[in-house]
């Protein structure tokens, strides 16, 4: 192998004059390899450049994004927690306290003597509202312990521009002293389920009692469902009582009516000073007419297959007591 050939270095000793030392050998690029490589790199950068943003952005793993809610989403939000809190707001029980709930106002508020409540209710609407449709209940608290629930009824069953409301409340004194109200409404799929246990002949049977007034149901199982079929309303009337005459000669031309109906049987029965009133209905034999003609709108009374759930926590709003009777005939 030959012997590289030095260079030999001249200096100029003249005054700023450039003395060359020598020169740079150059070195071969890499051609096509290089270019290629080049190129592979700036793909991989482009494909992953999504990625590159999105984790950036706050959307990669791990990471949580915070998107601003859009204005009508704000809306209805703000608008679910006014109703809410229109609803859960106890209010003190006196003549100057004012509740709205929906289009209803309900003002007037005074607790008697004789454990009633008597209070006023105006519909601000053009509509007549139905009671049987909207289910308006009030409840009584002694402070924030809560004492019992009542179902909004009265006689005519709806309001049209204002109604006065009483209610006998003495089994709210049983647990304590009201001085709070509170109105909700409440939905059918509010209400707690109610499962019964005791056949009888293919039928359970469900008991609801108040004072003078009691309500057999009898209901049939659907799946897990039962179903009411039939209802038992009896009354019973004291001779010593200073209402019974009144009362007998009502229900003696009620039950004339009655027994015109299909689906209606009537009966009485004395037991030694009581006289005992029976109205027995066949809901799956009396027409819808007659039904809505001569039950819909009295207490007590649901239509054909109603859940026991409608009937056991409506019943116990209007001052029932209810359970499962346990031994039938």
């Amino acid at each position: 192998m030959a012997k590289k050939k030095k260079e030999i270095i001249i200096i100029d000793t003249r005054p700023l004059m450039p003395t060359k030392l020598g020169l740079l050998e150059e070195k071969t690029s890499g051609g096509p390899v290089f270019t290629i490589f080049l190129c592979i790199i700036f793909l991989a950068f482009i494909i992953g450049l999504p990625y590159i943003t999105e984790y950036i952005g706050g959307k990669a793993k791990g990471i949580t994004s915070i998107i601003a809610p859009k204005e009508d989403e704000v809306d209805k939000k703000k608008e679910d927690v006014d109703t809410n809190t229109e609803e859960e707001v106890r209010y003190d029980i006196k003549v100057d306290s004012s509740v709205v709930l929906g289009d209803l106002t309900f003002t007037n508020f005074k607790l008697g003597e004789d454990k009633t409540i008597t209070f006023t209710a105006t519909n601000k609407s053009n509509q007549s509202i139905n009671l049987s449709n909207t289910k308006y209940y009030f409840e009584l608290y002694s402070d924030n312990t809560y004492l019992s629930r009542y179902l909004l009824t009265n006689n005519s069953n709806s309001i049209k521009t204002s109604s006065n409301f009483s209610f006998d409340v003495s089994n709210s004194y049983k647990v304590g002293s009201p001085n709070k109200i509170m109105f909700k409404v409440l939905d059918e799929g509010d209400y707690p389920i109610i499962v019964l246990k005791n056949e009888v002949k293919d039928k359970y049977y469900f008991v609801c009692t108040n004072n003078n007034y009691e309500f057999e149901y009898a209901f049939k199982k659907n799946n897990k469902a039962f179903n009411l079929t039939d209802i038992t309303r009896r009354i019973t009337l004291n001779e010593n009582d200073s209402t019974y005459i009144n009362s007998y000669e009502s229900l003696e031309r009620e039950f004339k009516n009655y027994n015109k109906v299909d689906g209606i049987n009537t009966s009485s029965t004395k037991n030694l000073n009581n006289n005992i009133f029976s109205l027995s209905v066949s809901l799956g034999d009396i027409t819808s007419a007659d039904y809505k003609n001569l039950l819909s709108d009295k207490v007590g009374f649901y239509k054909n297959s109603t859940s026991v759930n409608v009937v056991g926590f409506e019943m116990e709003a209007q001052g029932y007591e209810c359970e499962e009777a346990k031994d039938m005939e």
